[in-house]
């Protein structure tokens, strides 16, 4: 089986600068995970339609491949 893992941790605590005044601002640390049985066949626009999952989880308004006319092609 392929795993697939997009994810990201903001480092609060290594920045001694960082005045955490109000813990409604901080960021959440965010994991996108696709696990793939074996033999399946995954493309780049497979994986781009994954991390643009994951880029939205964030907030981030980015396009979807899927939404694409020719996303089946």
């Amino acid at each position: 089986m392929a795993r697939y893992t997009f994810s990201v941790s903001p480092d609060y605590l290594g920045d001694d600068d960082t005045d955490i005044g109000d813990v409604r601002y901080l960021q959440a640390s965010l994991e996108y995970t696709l696990e793939l049985p074996k033999d399946t066949v995954i493309t780049t626009h497979d994986l781009q339609y994954h991390f643009s999952m994951w880029l939205r989880g964030m907030g981030y308004q980015v396009d979807i491949p899927e939404e694409d006319e020719d996303y089946d092609e």
